[in-house]
Parts: structure tokens; C-alpha cells; sequence
């Protein structure tokens, strides 16, 4: 019994020239946040928190991706055009003075929604961090 084989094998490397590229999508945010606070003498304390709506405002810039000249334009992508947020953002305040304060407060973010509209990446966005304030009240 003679038997014969044969195997083909392609293989096709794609050099693509270095770039550099900051990509960019922007979206104006207007929080609906809700406070609750006390104090006890100079210091006080308090809650702040609610939901966020962002709207998308611009996109810049490049994806790697597998076609002839490699990146697809990020204003080709379908990025959702609303995207629903939570923040929540909790403060300690000193009063050194009759008008000025500082105060610390840690915070944490995050958009509820996938950023990409029927696609199968994914990108949901969240954060955790703090704001340091020297405040003077006015009145």
C-alpha cells in the first residue's frame, strides 16, 4: 500500500510603521448628586452621592486592528452616545478659622454602561480616589 501526503502551509507577516497616538473620547458629564452632613464643633462630615448622565461629545484617534494598513478611525466606532454613571464621594472637614477649612475626601466613580454600542469588546470604566481641599466660605 503506498500512501502520499501532501501539507500546505501560508504564513504572511504584516509590518506596520510605529506610531504614536493618544486616543481621545470625551463625554460632558453632569452629576445629580444628593448631600447628607453634621458636624460637631469644627469638624464636619458628610455624604455626597447620586448618578451621573454623560454625553458624548468627541472621539480622536486609532485601534489596531487586523485589515491592510492596520488601525481602524475611532469615529468609524459606534460608541454609545449617553452613558449612565454612579459617583459616591464621602468628606471630613476641619475649621482652622472662622471662614477657611480643609478637608479630605475620598471617592470612587463608574460609568453603569458598556462605552461600546453593540460590539463585542468591552470597557466599562471605574475609579477610586481622593480630593484634598483648602476651602474660604464667603459668608
Amino acid at each position: 500500500v503506498l500512501d502520499t501526503q501532501v501539507d500546505t502551509i501560508v504564513h504572511r507577516d504584516v509590518g506596520l510603521e510605529a506610531r504614536t497616538r493618544t486616543n481621545v473620547i470625551g463625554y460632558l458629564e453632569i452629576p445629580v448628586l444628593f448631600d447628607v452632613h453634621g458636624g460637631h464643633g469644627p469638624w464636619s462630615f458628610g455624604l455626597r452621592a447620586g448618578p451621573t448622565v454623560g454625553l458624548l461629545i468627541g472621539r480622536r484617534g486609532e485601534l489596531p486592528n487586523t485589515s491592510q494598513d492596520g488601525y481602524t478611525d475611532l469615529r468609524d466606532q459606534q460608541f454609545r452616545d449617553l452613558m449612565i454613571g454612579v459617583m459616591v464621594r464621602g468628606y471630613v472637614r476641619y475649621r482652622f478659622a472662622p471662614h477657611w477649612s480643609i478637608g479630605l475626601a475620598p471617592m470612587y466613580r463608574a460609568l453603569l454602561l458598556d462605552t461600546y454600542a453593540g460590539d463585542p469588546r468591552s470597557r466599562k470604566v471605574s475609579s477610586l480616589g481622593g480630593v484634598l481641599s483648602l476651602s474660604y466660605r464667603l459668608r
